[in-house]
Order: C-alpha cells, then structure tokens, then sequence
C-alpha cells in the first residue's frame, strides 16, 4: 500500500508541487474530472495545513480538498472538528459544516465556520466560550458542557485579536441571562495590553463610581495596571499597579493610590473635602502605597520587604481596598533579611507600625514604635553532653522609637493611681514604648529515657532583658529570670474489635498529661515608669510587646486527652476527639490577666465526624467569679457549638450556638444560627442564613441567596440575595460575572451588580 501511494504522489500528480500530500487506505481516480477519491485514514497536508477525515477527495482542475466524515482541521496552535469540509487548496480558505474550533482555551462552535485567513473567521449561528476546558481537543469539546457560553448569529474572530459577536446571548449553563445587540470579548491566549472592563459601583459615602482598567504589558516578565474611577461625590481616585516576576527569587508588586479628596488636618474630624489643604503636585489630595518583594541570595538567605503606608488614618475607611491589612488598628512595615543555616538563624529587620484613628484614641495600636533596627539570632536544638541533654539559646536586640505622639500618655508618669494625660497640648516628650532593649534567653531540656508509654522531659529557661531608655532621664534597667517547665504524659492505647460497619476496628487513645512550671527566679525593676501598672485599675504603662511583661509565676497545668481513630480500606481516621483543662496558679498577679485568679478557666474541645455527620463543641468556664460594676459576682464563661450535616457533598445545613457570659452585661451574648446550602434540580441552587438572639428574643440578622449554577470553580457567577443585616437595615443584592480567562494574569471579566 506505502508503494501504490508513492506511485500517486510521485507519478500521478507532478503538478501537485512539493507542498501538498496525500495519503488514504484506498484510492479511486477520475483522469477525466482529474480528481482522486482517498478513502480511509485519508490525509492531506497543504502548506502548513493537515486535512484528516474518513473521505477526501481531490479535485485539481478546481484546486480543492473536499472532506466528509469525522474532519479535523489542523494548523498552527487551532484546530477545527466539522461533519463536512471544503479546503481551497492554493489559498487558506475553507468552510467547515457543523464545526468546533479550539484555540488554546478558547472555543467557538457553529453550524458554519468560514476559513478567511489563517487566524481570521466568520461562524454562523455560533458560540463563543472558553471556561473550564483548557486542553480540551475540538472532537472531546463535543461531549463537555460548557460552563457558559455567548450565543451569537454572527460571529466574527481574529484569534489573538477579538471576537465580534452580532445579537449576541449570554447563557450560563443553558440559562439565558443577558442580551446585547453586540458584544466585544477578547480571543487572545498572549499577554496583550488592552482595556479591560468597565465596573460600575454605588456607595453612600462616595456616590457613583465607574472604573476604565487599563494593562498595559511592559515585557515578558512585568506589567502594570492603571485603574482610574470617577467618584460622583469625591471625585477621582487612581490606582496604578505595577508587577514583576523575573524569576523565582526576584518577584514583587507595587500599588500607588492617590484621591481627589483632602481630609481636614483634626483627625478626629475629617471633612469630606478640606479645601484649606493643598494638594501635592497640584492634584494628589491623599495617597497611599501598599508593596511587596522578595528577593533570594545565596542557597538559603533572602530578604522581604512590605511598605504599607496612608496619609490620612482616615483613608482607609473608604479605600481600604488600595492597602491590605488596613481593617486592623495598625499598618505594618517590615524590610527582613533571613538567613539560615543547619543550626542558627539569623534575622533582621526595620518595622514600622502606622496607627489608625480608632486604635490611636483606644490605645490599641501596638504602640506604633518604629523598630529601628531588631536583630535576632537564635539556635535550634543541638546534643550537649552526650543524649540525654540539649540546648537552646536565642538574642534579640531591638532599638524602639517612636515618631509621632500617642494620646492619652502622661508626661510624668506617676507611680501609683490612674495614668491620665493633664495636659491637652501634649505632643511630644513620648518616651514610653521608645528605647533599647536587649534579650538573651538560654534553654536545656533534659531528655530522660522513659518507657514507650511514657514522657518526661523537663525544660530549664533562663534569660535576661536589658534596657536603656532617654526619658525622662537616661536609665539603664536589667531584668532577669530563671523558670523551670515539668511535664509528665502518659500515652496508653488499646484496639477494639466492635463488628460494626466501617468501624470494625477502634483504637482509643489516652493521654493524661500534668505539667509544672515556676519561674522561680525574677529580678524586678518597678521602680521605673515604665513597668508601672496600677495594681486595682489594670492600667499601666505600655510596653513594646509580651515579652516586656514580667510575673513571677507558678502553676499547674492538667490535661486530658481522648482520640478515638477507625481503620478503612481508605486509611486510619480521628473521628473523636475530647480535651479537657484546667490550671491552678500557686501565684497570682491583678496586673496580669494570665495569672490573675487562682483557678483557671475550665477548658473543653470536642469533635466528632462520622459519615455525613460533623460536630465541635468549644468553651471555657471560670470556676472562680468577677466582680463587675454592679458588685455582682459572675463566672464568665464562653461557649460555642455548631452541629452540620452534609447530604450531598455540595449541600450542607448547619446548626450553631453560641453562649457568652462576661461580667460585663453588654458583652453578654446568648445567640443560635442556621446556615444552609442546597443544590437543586435545575436551574439555580439556594442558600440561607438566619441569626437569632436567645438573650433578647428576636431575629438579629437573615439572608437568602440565589446561586444559579455558581459553583466553586465556575467562570460565571450569578447571585439574587436579600435580607437583614445586625443593623436592621434590609438589602438587595444583584451580582452577575462572567470570566474571560486572564490578560496577562489579570482577570478579564463582564460584571454587573
């Protein structure tokens, strides 16, 4: 048969030139019509284009390929599935019946696709998709249902380009959802600079907002994103995001935001625009700057950096999106080098704590020091005296000082009463939480030889904390302390043979454990302001972080720990877990809410899972009372339970409580909840939530959602939702998205809501 076709293609068709071939199981030849009829496994190669199909026939008077039965059309990085097809042999044009052309991602589908040019086609009654099928070849793309798809009549495409889709219909799943006489979408499988799209959002504090994208591709390996909006009460707010990837060590982003706005100088006052302010350059009223990077050096080091920073604290109640972590008290700032190696660690760092207004006023802003620098140097465990003993050790030195005031601190701190700031005009002169602060802490940990079901292995912990402050005179202080840790676990098991299904064989495990500890050593130094903490108010005079806080303890600890495991085919799962404990400290401190009741609280952690079951009890209770303003004595307690059942593995109804007693009566809260998800048989699923307060008898919050067809890894989403929120306003939400895949890892997507 390899003969009988080499005789054709060198013999019978000399005039086929050099870039056309033909190959079939069976040939018939017509020298009348001068066509040839390839039957079976026929193939032909035109250029850079192959024709497979079950029948082809070449006619060369006409200069066409005709083909039917299981077509594809192969060329370049596209490949065509069609029931019939007709190939123009000297140029690249083609028709294709009943067709499916597949593009990396990007599918388009039709009764008729017409060839234009290589990279250029018109599809009549067609679909446009190109979700959840990357790969997928264009014979496959038949037996696959698209996630959503855009109908059009006509559609014109130019791979790499955009297709222009003619009444156009956007289904998700076979739901029509959406109309457009035309529509636009991009069919590039390449980084492309272009404008992505609009949005168009509504708040009450900035009015109307519409958003024009635009990516821009600086080269292979960075890019950045311009994303100008249009606020109609405050104006113009611009976000310029730039990016880079050049390789596994070097890789970082940068975001800049600037607003038209200008908060007034009083933060605890801010106009919506202070036209008193001036604008840097003319024309930036508030900025903020929100980057990261990473870089690697040598096998293990690398270093990071992460620049968070507002002009206004106020910024970021209405943009808090141009800077991540705004919604805490606290923007961070930290430039880190680390570098390992088999037994130490070294790192240092510059970090910066910028306060919001709530945590400034409150005084919950991590002090907001400038840590200027930290260098810490530590080593992992390592054998010392042969194996039965090993040691620790870890230095920190920090340098703390702090560039801005902090409310609510006295310029003379006074050594016993409330620490009250007198004075309104205070604004400088802030030596709290600003100094140096050097910390060697040691530890041996004695390894003693123990039966299999036992251990015992005590730690010995010693350190020394130094500091040296400017105000309000320049004092040296040293603490130091030596503290011991014992703890003593039993761990017993035992296997059950029970005969019940999927639970043939239990094992439980039992592992009560005590452990001892006592810092029995402690140099104190309260002579200074610094430490000062008022012994009934529990105010007292901040401190960089824990590590400042010094109590002479000692306490017992006792846990008990119960793990019930089954064996299946499938592996050993926990499907049990109960934990109970309790401390008793020896040595109490009112300054020191770690250690300030004899009796610790009562502590319970409970799971349990099996099938479609799964249930977690959680909660503390103080066995010892407080007294609150009222002088009455409560035991304050908290405790949380969720029971949720999953019926499908999409579907799920979850049942909760939760129960919290304070002494203070406001933060009391006795509340249930129910939240359920359910697939249904067609078009949409539906979601719900309700939230109901036992303490006060009524509804505090409700929700009802209409998903159609958004599943987790969907690209389109389409939600109906209304409710109540805890302020007891009712809503109504609307959001429809669908996803274009990626413009150089941006996403491209079509919203409304």
């Amino acid at each position: 048969m390899r003969f009988v076709a080499l005789f054709i293609c060198v013999f019978a068709y000399p005039c086929l030139g050099n870039n056309i071939e033909f190959k079939a199981d069976y040939y018939q030849r017509d020298l009348k019509t001068n066509t040839t009829r390839g039957r079976g496994n026929a193939w032909v190669k035109v250029g850079e284009q192959q024709l497979w199909a079950d029948v082809i026939e070449l006619n060369m008077a006409k200069k066409l390929a005709i083909a039917s039965g299981n077509v594809r059309l192969l060329q370049g990085d596209h490949e065509i599935s069609a029931s019939n097809a007709t190939l123009f042999l000297q140029t690249e044009v083609a028709t294709l019946e009943d067709a499916v052309l597949v593009s990396d991602q990007m599918v388009l589908s039709g009764s008729l696709i017409e060839k234009l040019a290589k990279d250029h086609f018109r599809i009549s009654e067609g679909s446009y998709t190109n979700c959840n099928i990357h790969l997928v070849s264009a014979v496959n793309f038949r037996r696959c249902r698209a996630d959503w798809r855009i109908y059009g009549k006509t559609i014109e495409v130019k791979l790499q380009g955009y297709a222009h889709i003619y009444d156009a219909i956007v289904y998700a799943k076979e739901l029509p959802v959406f109309y457009s006489p035309y529509l636009v979408v991009p069919a590039k499988t390449v980084r492309q600079s272009g404008i992505l799209t609009p949005q168009v959002r509504s708040t009450s504090t900035l009015g109307t907002g519409v958003t024009v994208p635009y990516f821009l591709v600086l080269g292979e390996w960075h890019d950045i994103t311009f994303i100008p909006t249009y606020y109609s009460l405050t104006g113009y707010h611009l976000s310029t995001h730039y990016r880079y990837n050049y390789d596994y060590g070097r890789k970082g982003d940068i975001k800049f935001s600037f607003i038209e706005r200008r908060f007034s100088g009083d933060p605890s006052n801010p106009a919506l625009n202070d036209p008193s302010k001036s604008k840097a350059l003319g024309f930036i009223g508030e900025a903020a700057v929100d980057a990261h990077n990473i870089y690697r050096f040598g096998k293990r080091s690398h270093s990071r950096q992460i620049i968070r920073l507002i002009s206004h604290p106020f910024y970021n109640f209405d943009y808090g999106a141009d800077v991540t972590g705004s919604e805490i008290g606290y923007l961070r700032s930290q430039i880190a080098v680390t570098s390992p190696s088999d037994y130490l660690l070294f790192t240092g760092k510059l970090q910066y704590h910028q306060s919001m207004v709530i945590s400034e006023d409150r005084g919950v802003d991590k002090g907001a020091p400038v840590e200027l620098p930290t260098l810490e140097l530590s080593q992992s465990t390592k054998s010392w005296l042969g194996k039965f003993l090993s040691w620790e050790w870890e230095v920190s030195l920090s340098n703390f000082y702090r560039p801005q005031p902090f409310d609510q601190v006295p310029t003379t701190p006074l050594q016993q009463g409330e620490q009250l700031d007198l004075d309104p005009s205070f604004d400088t002169n802030d030596y709290l939480r600003t100094g140096r602060r050097l910390i060697v802490a040691p530890r041996l940990v004695v390894n003693i030889p123990m039966g299999t079901s036992m251990q015992f292995q005590p730690i010995l912990r010693t350190g020394a904390s130094l500091y040296q402050f400017d105000e309000p005179s320049s004092d040296f202080v040293h603490r130091e302390f030596v503290d011991v840790e014992i703890p003593f676990s039993l761990y017993l098991s035992k296997t059950f043979e029970t005969g019940v299904a999927g639970f043939e064989k239990v094992k439980h495990i039992f592992q009560p454990r005590i452990a001892y500890a006592n810092r029995f050593v402690e140099s104190l130094s309260s002579n200074h302001p610094f430490f000062y903490s008022d012994p009934v108010t529990g105010l007292s005079n901040p401190r960089f972080d824990i590590d400042d806080r010094f109590s002479k303890f000692e306490f017992l600890r006792m846990e008990l720990i119960n793990r019930f495991y089954r064996k299946t085919e499938g592996g050993i799962h926990r499907f049990f877990r109960l934990q109970v404990s309790n401390s008793y400290n020896l040595k109490t401190f009112t300054d020191d809410p770690r250690f300030s009741q004899r009796l610790g609280p009562i502590e319970v952690l409970s799971e349990f899972t099996i099938d479609k079951f799964a249930a977690q009890i959680q909660g503390s209770y103080d066995l010892e009372a407080t007294i609150n303003g009222q002088g009455e004595a409560i035991h304050e307690s908290a405790w949380s339970s969720s029971l949720i059942y999953y019926p499908q593995p999409l579907d799920s109804i979850q049942l909760g409580l939760l129960m919290r007693t304070k002494s203070e009566r406001e933060l009391t809260e006795q509340k249930a909840y129910l939240n359920f998800f359910k697939t249904l048989p067609f078009f949409f699923d539906i979601s719900g939530m309700l939230e109901y307060s036992l303490k006060d008898g009524e509804v505090i919050s409700y929700s009802t959602g209409f998903h159609f067809r958004g599943q987790p890894r969907s690209c389109w989403k389409l939600v109906l939702g209304t409710g109540q929120n805890f302020q007891k306003q009712t809503f109504v939400t609307f959001n429809f998205q669908l996803l274009f895949g990626q413009l150089g890892g941006a996403p491209i997507t079509l919203s409304f809501q």
